[in-house]
């Protein structure tokens, strides 16, 4: 007889009697560490631990085709249950609940559920170990949550239900990225082109006013342009290159898209105190650059002429500026030439008199040496020349009789 058909028959008899069976643990079970481990603790919570172990539990009944393991399986005595044979997929296992020493495996049920069989009157019960005084759980209860293979199935089924709706959002936001792409090209161009017929419109309205108020700057109305208009110019554009059949979603979209700057505002004009056609404005003015020049020149137009007008007597004044320094440079030169001359001949007339009798030198002379006589601007300069000798302090003039003619002589004084 096998240790299977053997079990079988103990279970029977068990059920029959009503006997409460209580299982043992076995040296290499799970228990039996804990053992081990509770005797070196101190003994406050040794005690703990014990009081706790020591509570019963009554466990499920179970059949000989899903208690017990068959006769080739003799190194395990039971299985668990078949409602416990899956796990859930991911549970929040907190960090007491996971095991210490996961590779001991448990050869009795009743150690690795942590429950006892408790057999009264042919019926079963299973009692959960409950927790211990200090609030902690055992070794015996540290095991991953199981969950009924139902739950399982089912959840794994939301999962992929979610996972399939995932990927149909994804499609059709791709196929509507796909197809706005190029409408939203489109709009794209025709809301800038609309900004810039604006501010052109705009910029056409300040060149005008400036023009009429001689390039003051003062405050300018707003250009109010027809949106009709914008549309048929927008449409006859063959830059934008806009499908007909697209042509009014394009410019619809435009329209809207470009109210949003809060530079650009919307007027409504009413006709018969109904409402008439819509009218757009911009506070941004475009200029072209031959506008701003001519602009430029109406501002600095007079100052550019009075400018035109000083500039002859301002060079004119630079160049007699000049020529009176160069002259008077001149003067400079020649009267220090002619001092020099006068010194010269006085100190020649002292040192020797019988040579060199007349101190001084004859002015016909000295005008020869010190001046070009064919040059006329010459002359001019000899009578300057002639007026700051006489007012010199070291010069004397004097005149005498040659020959029955009068002849002036400068003479040099210490």
């Amino acid at each position: 007889m096998g240790r299977g058909q053997r079990m079988r028959q103990r279970s029977r008899k068990f059920e029959n009697s009503g006997i409460e069976i209580k299982t043992k643990t076995k040296p290499t079970s799970k228990r039996s560490i804990k053992t081990k481990k509770e005797e070196m603790l101190p003994q406050s919570q040794r005690e703990t631990s014990k009081t706790a172990s020591s509570q019963v539990f009554e466990p499920p009944s179970f059949t000989a085709e899903d208690s017990f393991a068959s006769s080739d399986e003799d190194q395990w005595i039971a299985q668990k249950p078949k409602v416990l044979h899956k796990y859930r997929a991911s549970p929040e296992v907190l960090p007491s609940h996971r095991s210490k020493s996961p590779e001991i495996a448990l050869p009795d049920i009743s150690q690795q559920h942590n429950v006892l069989l408790n057999v009264t009157n042919g019926h079963s019960t299973l009692q959960d170990q409950p927790e211990h005084e200090s609030g902690g759980y055992s070794d015996d209860e540290d095991q991953d949550y199981c969950a009924d293979s139902s739950d399982i199935e089912d959840s794994e089924d939301e999962v992929d239900d979610e996972d399939l709706n995932m990927e149909e959002v994804t499609l059709l936001l791709k196929d509507e990225c796909v197809h706005d792409s190029k409408l939203g090209r489109y709009v794209m161009r025709a809301e800038k082109h609309i900004k810039r017929l604006l501010a052109q419109i705009q910029g056409e309205t300040v060149y005008k006013h400036m023009l009429e108020n001689h390039g003051r700057e003062e405050a300018v109305s707003m250009k109010k342009t027809k949106v009709s208009n914008l549309v048929r110019v927008l449409v006859s554009d063959e830059k934008l290159k806009i499908p007909e059949d697209k042509q009014k979603e394009v410019m619809d979209i435009a329209m809207s898209s470009v109210l949003s700057d809060p530079r650009i505002h919307r007027y409504q004009m009413q006709v018969d105190d109904t409402n008439g056609e819509d009218y757009f404005g911009t506070e941004d003015a475009n200029i072209s650059i031959w506008r701003q020049l001519h602009l430029r020149f109406e501002q600095v137009k007079h100052g550019l002429l009075v400018f035109m007008c000083l500039l002859p007597v301002f060079i004119l004044a630079v160049y007699s500026y000049q020529w009176y320094k160069a002259s008077k440079k001149r003067m400079g030169i020649c009267i220090s030439n002619l001092l020099d001359i006068l010194r010269d001949q006085s100190d020649k007339h002292s040192r020797d008199p019988a040579a060199f009798p007349d101190p001084g030198c004859p002015v016909s002379q000295l005008r020869g040496t010190v001046i070009d006589i064919s040059n006329p601007q010459a002359l001019d300069e000899w009578t300057k020349i002639t007026e700051a000798v006489a007012n010199h302090p070291h010069i004397q003039r004097r005149v005498y009789e040659i020959r029955g003619e009068p002849c002036e002589f400068w003479e040099f004084r210490n």
